[in-house]
């Protein structure tokens, strides 16, 4: 319903963008009404903590985008329509420059709970290399 609305409004070629908005507004809502539940459940999520850290994943997401932006945006010398392959490349460079700013942005926030996603999986690939 939201989807339909907000495709409604805005002209063809932004059909995507909004498809997105409406599907970030769905999971807010969601979002909200779970915590509302899970929080009358529970008798309380630690609402302090979580929102610290919705904050701090709010800053290293923004500025892990901008920095990412900003390589994009320096290799646009490939033109507004490049080849496939120049495409690619050009998608896996922006995404390595994110995901490198993105795990030394969650190191420098005291972010655990990305540390304790990653770690295990650094380790065994660290483990494996070390053999071979």
């Amino acid at each position: 319903t939201m989807a339909i609305l907000l495709v409604s409004l805005v002209e063809p070629k932004y059909t995507a963008p909004a498809l997105a908005a409406a599907y970030t507004l769905a999971y807010l809502a969601g979002s909200l009404v779970s915590w509302w539940v899970l929080r009358g459940r529970l008798g309380g999520l630690d609402e302090r903590r979580t929102i610290r850290f919705g904050a701090r994943m709010a800053i290293v997401v923004s500025a892990s985008t901008a920095i990412a932006y900003g390589a994009w945006w320096l290799l646009d010398g490939t033109g507004p329509y490049p080849s496939p392959g120049v495409s690619l490349l050009r998608g896996l460079a922006v995404g390595m420059v994110y995901l490198i700013v993105y795990a030394v942005l969650t190191r420098v926030f005291r972010i655990r709970e990305v540390a304790e996603i990653v770690d295990p999986i650094r380790n065994a690939v660290q483990r494996r290399l070390k053999r071979g």
